[in-house]
């Protein structure tokens, strides 16, 4: 539904070039949630903008539904921002309207009928749980029904697509989890398709079907969540998933004498099998946990734990491969360094 083929944006600061964005090219199902996780400053937000051209690319095409948006006069350019809700980390209401009225002014603005406001502010409204509220100031508002407000004026054009700008990122954790639990319910019930950025790894776990990890501007890696959280190819998303183990260097190292370290990742129903006990009955080999934990991701389970095999070289030959045969991911582990690279 949306594809961006090879954007660049430069910005001119103090006289120099500065790259945003460079040579990004992604697609966006329809009905999907396409996230974009990154650093403060890595492009996130020029990227996002350039869907509805609040940015506009210094090259390449953004096309949605085959059109390329860039090459839309005035009017064409205003008919594709209808189809296309924003929400924002800040919420921009207005504070001197109520809940109704914050909903209702783009579509006045518009020009509707006063009757298909009413219809669309109650119906939004209803969505988003605010029905109650809806003669409420923002400043009788907590943060969460402030972002469920600004949701509900997003949806009341009826947009085919929903941009999130670090929507939660003001929010406490629980309210987080209610805001989320509210973008699945508008993705499975209206069938909108949602494209987010986040600094929140939690965000993306929570949501998203697939995810790009975008740094410097570039795209680094890209896939959908569970094969990128079992598998992360790059640093930066490593980083990103980081498991918070606090295994002593000494550990480590005493551990590394005998027997074998290995990072295992474990995916789907693999993570719900007891593969390691498996283990000590099949090859006398002794699996010890170190670390690690199972994940309850929107496509589905995935595990990563760091485990210490103690056999001999035989013994852990055969346990690798029942391992793999058994879908499970392993990786080597040969000293503390790359231990550190593996969990961080």
């Amino acid at each position: 539904m949306i594809a961006l083929k090879g954007i660049t944006k430069t910005f001119t600061v103090n006289k120099g070039a500065v790259t945003a964005l460079d040579d990004v090219s992604l697609t966006i199902e329809k009905g999907e949630i396409f996230g974009i996780i990154g650093r403060s400053g890595a492009g996130k937000s020029t990227l996002i903008r350039m869907i509805n051209l609040l940015e506009r690319p210094t090259s390449g095409q953004v096309e949605i539904e085959g059109q390329d948006v860039t090459k839309l006069d005035k009017r064409g350019l205003s008919k594709l921002r209808h189809r296309i809700g924003m929400i924002f980390q800040h919420y921009n209401l207005l504070k001197t309207a109520t809940v109704e009225e914050n909903v209702a002014i783009p579509l006045r603005l518009e020009g509707l009928d006063k009757r298909i406001i009413r219809e669309r502010v109650d119906k939004y409204l209803d969505i988003v749980g605010l029905t109650d509220h809806r003669k409420h100031y923002p400043e009788q508002l907590s943060g969460g029904q402030k972002q469920r407000v600004a949701i509900a004026r997003a949806l009341a054009h009826e947009p085919d697509i929903l941009l999130s700008d670090e929507a939660t990122s003001a929010l406490d954790p629980e309210t987080t989890e209610s805001i989320l639990d509210l973008l699945l319910d508008i993705n499975r019930e209206l069938g909108l398709t949602i494209f987010l950025i986040t600094h929140e790894m939690e965000v993306i776990e929570r949501i998203c079907d697939r995810v790009a990890v975008i740094e410097a501007g570039r795209i680094i890696e890209e896939g959908d969540v569970l094969d990128v959280f079992s598998d992360p190819q790059h640093a930066t998303t490593r980083k990103f998933l980081k498991t918070n183990l606090d295994v002593p260097k000494e550990v480590v190292e005493e551990l590394s004498t005998h027997g074998t370290l290995v990072n295992l990742s474990f995916i789907g129903h693999q993570s719900e099998q007891a593969v390691l006990a498996q283990l000590t009955k099949r090859y006398g080999l002794l699996p010890n946990i170190i670390g690690g934990g199972i994940k309850k991701l929107k496509g589905g389970l995935v595990g990563n734990l760091l485990v210490h095999l103690d056999g001999d070289e035989g013994q852990t030959d055969q346990a690798v491969r029942f391992l793999e045969a058994s879908g499970v991911k392993v990786k080597e582990v040969t000293n503390h360094a790359s231990v550190l690279g593996k969990l961080g």
